[in-house]
């Protein structure tokens, strides 16, 4: 949380994907998955404390990043996103984890494999 893990995190997984351009949005995509793995990590850590002080000031960091974002920190706030105000780290997250299981399953319905970029 002390080096900057939450507005690093919400910098990728905001950020768009240029799909005009395959090597780029793979690793658009993948830097995604990595930031997914990594709150998922930071998040499971912070709920094993017993002390609750580590999940508190992870929430306190992710409502501090909502709070850049909505008043125009950091890229210009919403100016030129795809999210809307009020939409935080946690939320988009998993937004972006049901977007790929959808993705994924339709993929492995329809017997392609190739346009999954993992």
């Amino acid at each position: 949380i002390d080096a900057g893990a939450i507005p690093l995190a919400s910098l990728v997984v905001f950020s768009k994907i240029e799909f005009h351009d395959q090597p780029k949005a793979c690793g658009s995509i993948r830097a995604k998955i990595a930031c997914c793995r990594l709150l998922s990590a930071m998040f499971g850590i912070a709920r094993s404390d017993g002390t609750s002080i580590g999940l508190s000031r992870l929430y306190n960091a992710v409502d501090s990043d909502l709070m850049a974002r909505s008043a125009g920190g950091r890229g210009g706030g919403w100016r030129g996103s795809n999210v809307g105000p009020g939409e935080d780290l946690v939320a988009l997250t998993v937004s972006l984890l049901q977007s790929t299981i959808s993705h994924a399953q339709h993929t492995m319905m329809t017997g392609g494999a190739g346009d999954l970029p993992l």
